[in-house]
């Protein structure tokens, strides 16, 4: 798990500053035929596994910065964070202990005149990490694409018995971002690679505020839903594992899983190193909350650590 954001530079509250310029129209016909190659290319695989999603998409990205030359961004433009502490997170959504772990991240930003922003975004306690490509910006508003990866995976060791709960993997989806009264909203609709899994949908909010030169704190209201297929995966006991295991067939309906409320402040020790922290306390929702799988329904979770901006 990552560090809370800290500046207007950095993570969520970076993802919706001001980008320098429109992006131009021009640029669309070229996009569309990459939009269309890809298309093709995903089809003629049939039953596309993530590696081939991934390598066509990263193929068609990697095209795009042919015509960044021909704009007036600058090593300058480019903000970067990496840092590094320890996270004590459950084990899974819904299990009845935590485990610590070593956290590093990193978050990129590189903003283009004609072709919006790029991202390497690292998440947070609550919001799951992606690479984001946002073609429109418009002030504290824009759209775009990313490419992430959700994680909720319990290799087993924390149930009554052996059975593993995993719902993690690669996913893809688009990205909104909506200012109201300058408070920027946060939608993001994600489809997972995996064809056993579905659809995430997240709506969340990023508060920032500044008490002091040196200290930012923040608050991170989400709460997210799912498909039919990905509360399966995540909270679901089909009949065979139901006899595997023991426990009780459960078939979740699709709809809200979780809400959650994350916290975090950010004191700056010197002009590039970062003292962070950060809480989120998550509520269960809907059938995670009837599942067997489910320990307990509210949990904790923080993570503390340092940061390096270039």
């Amino acid at each position: 798990m990552r560090k809370p954001s800290n500046d207007r530079k950095n993570g969520w509250l970076r993802r919706t500053s001001p980008a320098r310029a429109r992006p131009q129209n021009h640029l669309l016909p070229s996009l569309l035929r990459r939009l269309g190659h890809l298309r093709q290319v995903i089809r003629s695989s049939g039953n596309p596994s993530p590696f081939i999603c991934a390598s066509a998409i990263a193929a068609c990205t990697v095209c795009l910065p042919v015509h960044a030359a021909e704009s007036n961004s600058t090593p300058s433009d480019i903000s970067a964070d990496i840092g590094m502490g320890i996270a004590n997170i459950p084990r899974y959504l819904g299990a009845n202990s935590n485990t610590n772990k070593l956290s590093y991240w990193a978050d990129i930003e590189y903003p283009t005149e004609r072709l919006g922003r790029f991202q390497l975004n690292a998440g947070s306690l609550t919001m799951d990490p992606s690479i984001n490509w946002d073609p429109w910006v418009e002030g504290l508003n824009s759209v775009g694409l990313m490419i992430g990866y959700h994680g909720n995976s319990s290799l087993g060791e924390s149930h009554s018995t052996a059975m593993d709960v995993d719902s993690s993997g690669l996913d893809m989806g688009i990205q909104w971002v909506a200012s109201v009264n300058g408070i920027p909203l946060i939608m993001q609709a994600r489809k997972s690679f995996d064809s056993t899994q579905g659809w995430l949908f997240v709506c969340g909010s990023y508060l920032p505020v500044k008490p002091t030169r040196w200290l930012t704190v923040f608050l991170l209201p989400s709460i997210s839903f799912a498909d039919q297929s990905q509360y399966q995966a995540g909270f679901g006991v089909s009949k065979n594992q139901s006899k595997q295991y023991g426990l009780q067939e459960f078939s979740p309906h699709p709809g809200a899983q979780d809400a959650s409320v994350e916290m975090g402040c950010d004191i700056a020790l010197s002009a590039h190193w970062h003292m962070v922290a950060s809480g989120a306390y998550v509520q269960l929702l809907g059938s995670a909350q009837n599942s067997p799988l489910t320990k307990v329904e509210k949990q904790i979770k923080y993570t503390f650590g340092t940061t390096y901006h270039f």
